[in-house]
């Protein structure tokens, strides 16, 4: 005998305790399973009724009468094949119902709220992403939510259009200002949430996969050899920015992004290299210690937690600046920003410019302008895409050709 029942996927919940509502069909002797496409509070939910419980006072979606609506017809079309089938003696199977029942309900499915849904996706993606990845998701999610309070807006799965898309660009550029490539990053976190709602039938709305965003070519900041040792060399007065100071060169030196560093211990130093999975790729990879890396390693052996000294990255990045400014690390620097297509030019100092982010970069600029390898750079640093790697190496060359030029052109 077929039957069908609803309930909801406590293993699913988010942390604001809302569950995808599923449906279970008995056919066949055999068990189905599958999401109805929507979600809601755990505390809502029925289970003798199999309905989104009412008054739903403090909710801000207040949806549970549109929620029951499908359900009740949902179930109403399933009962009605189930007759017709067993009324013409013809075997009902799984593939018949998903066809006669999708055909009958899912164009009445009912809107799925978007705060909810991507909130729930940060949830459970955090087991399996990088902690950085996670906290850039949850970025743009506030970014949602400010755009949709502060345009009055009940944002769902399927209202999120190109219409939607293209207000939200707007509030992007003029209300936020932010740049076209933060945009582009915005975007592509939104493309990949719709993605993940749609494979799993949260939602049937492609107008996602439409949505575009330009990435502008960024400008490389970082030191240069002479800037570097000048600023390993420099002794501070203060603990704190001498500190600062080895932890960047460290990173000058190594390659290793802020949250592999701060991520070092000891037992990660296995014959004079580091050998560690790296948190951002999670990839195995061995990092070769030059001398300098080595001394500053050295320089903390009696240190009690982990490999070097640390401290959260904001708070490193405003002493970083602190540190390049002492070193006098302030050679002007032209910087040129997009945002909504629109030029920006503007000049600082280059400590005003230092963060976190530039050690990175200035590993691979200098060791490319010093003869390394590429494809050993490339394997060090772990750059995938070869159009953001060839800039590095065109910088360098640039870099090399000018060194070369102003030593020939003094004769």
């Amino acid at each position: 005998m077929a039957q069908i029942n609803f309930y909801i996927r406590k293993d699913m919940k988010s942390n604001a305790n809302t569950c995808v509502v599923s449906y279970s069909l008995t056919l066949n002797n055999k068990r189905h399973r599958k999401t109805m496409g929507f979600s809601v509070k755990e505390k809502y939910w029925s289970e003798v009724k199999q309905r989104v419980k009412p008054n739903i006072k403090t909710d801000r979606y207040n949806l549970h009468k549109e929620y029951n609506s499908f359900l009740d017809k949902s179930e109403s079309a399933a009962k009605e094949i189930f007759h017709k089938y067993a009324l013409s003696n013809k075997k009902l199977t799984y593939e018949i119902f998903q066809k006669e029942w999708n055909l009958s309900n899912y164009n009445n499915q009912p809107s799925t709220n978007f705060i909810t849904e991507y909130d729930r996706y940060i949830e459970i993606s955090k087991p399996i992403r990088a902690k950085r990845t996670i906290m850039g998701h949850t970025t743009t999610l506030n970014f949602i939510k400010d755009f949709e309070i502060e345009n009055k807006l009940e944002l769902t799965l399927e209202n999120f259009d190109i219409q939607v898309f293209e207000s939200f660009r707007n509030y992007s550029f003029t209300k936020k200002q932010i740049t076209d490539n933060y945009f582009n990053t915005i975007t592509s976190k939104i493309k990949a949430f719709m993605t993940w709602a749609y494979d799993r039938e949260i939602h049937q709305n492609l107008a996602y996969k439409k949505f575009k965003a330009p990435e502008r070519q960024k400008d490389i900041i970082c030191l240069y050899n002479d800037e570097l040792f000048k600023l390993y060399n420099h002794q501070f007065k203060s603990k704190k920015l001498e500190k600062v100071k080895d932890v960047y060169c460290f990173g000058c030196f190594t390659g290793l992004r802020y949250s592999d560093i701060i991520d070092l211990k000891k037992e990660h130093l296995i014959n004079g290299e580091i050998q560690k999975t790296i948190i951002k790729t999670r990839e195995f990879s061995r990092i070769p210690l030059n001398r300098f890396a080595q001394e500053i390693i050295d320089k903390y052996l009696d240190y009690p937690f982990g490999l070097l000294p640390t401290i959260s990255e904001p708070k490193f990045n405003e002493y970083i600046k602190v540190a390049c400014k002492e070193a006098k690390i302030d050679s002007p620097v032209n910087i040129t920003r997009y945002s909504g297509g629109k030029v920006h030019n503007f000049t600082k100092p280059k400590y005003d410019l230092i963060t976190s982010h530039t050690a990175r970069k200035t590993f691979t600029t200098n060791s490319l302008i010093r003869g390394m390898n590429e494809t050993i750079v490339k394997k060090i640093t772990g750059h995938k895409k070869d159009e953001n790697f060839r800039r590095y190496v065109k910088l360098a060359d640039d870099l090399v050709k000018q060194a070369s030029n102003d030593a020939w052109d003094k004769e």
